[in-house]
């Protein structure tokens, strides 16, 4: 989806439960930028395959460049981030689409 708020002028998203954005990396922390907004919904985070936390991106109004996760201090090396949909968690919220604007890794 294309967005001058965006980092890169776009980001990826789904509003489909269960699919999930998936990041190798080389480092000791990664953290995920995206929005908040009204039709947003909830992503479980996973790091090396153990779920961490559960991320609602749920905002009556929108905002960007968020950051919405970062993990916990990490031995250095190669680790995996995971970020999936779930569902809607707001009672306002008109979708459960999840977005992924930006993940920065920590060396």
């Amino acid at each position: 989806m294309s967005d001058l708020n965006y980092s890169a002028s776009s980001a990826s998203g789904s509003a489909t439960i269960g699919d999930t954005a998936i990041l190798d990396f080389v480092g000791s922390g990664v953290r995920w930028i995206g929005p908040k907004g009204p039709n947003l919904g909830v992503a479980q985070v996973y790091i090396d395959g153990g779920l961490i936390k559960e991320v609602e991106q749920y905002g009556q109004t929108p905002n960007h460049s968020m950051v919405l996760f970062q993990s916990p201090g990490l031995d250095y090396g190669h680790h995996e981030i995971s970020i999936k949909v779930v569902r809607g968690n707001n009672a306002g919220s008109k979708s459960q689409e999840v977005i992924v604007d930006a993940i920065d890794v920590f060396p």
